[in-house]
């Protein structure tokens, strides 16, 4: 879900081919707001999410942990 006034700049291989010279699926960033949250049960491949400004929550080993500038969450 991303939420209403969430803005989000996203590019793919298909539009930037260095992008698949280095097995990366998809590059973006988001300006996250009340609303945005997504759900990855079972992971197909690796994410890393940074945060550089603002915070928010991630679950790691089912705690909730706060990501805040500076900080990153990476995915298996």
């Amino acid at each position: 879900m991303v939420g209403g006034e969430t803005r989000e700049w996203l590019v793919a291989p298909e539009t930037c081919p260095a992008l698949a010279e280095h097995d990366l699926r998809l590059v973006g960033r988001s300006q996250a707001r009340q609303g945005f949250r997504f759900v990855r049960a079972r992971p197909g491949f690796g994410q890393v999410l940074a945060c550089v400004a603002g915070r928010g929550r991630v679950m790691v080993d089912g705690e909730w942990r706060v990501c805040g500038p500076g900080g990153a969450y990476l995915t298996p």
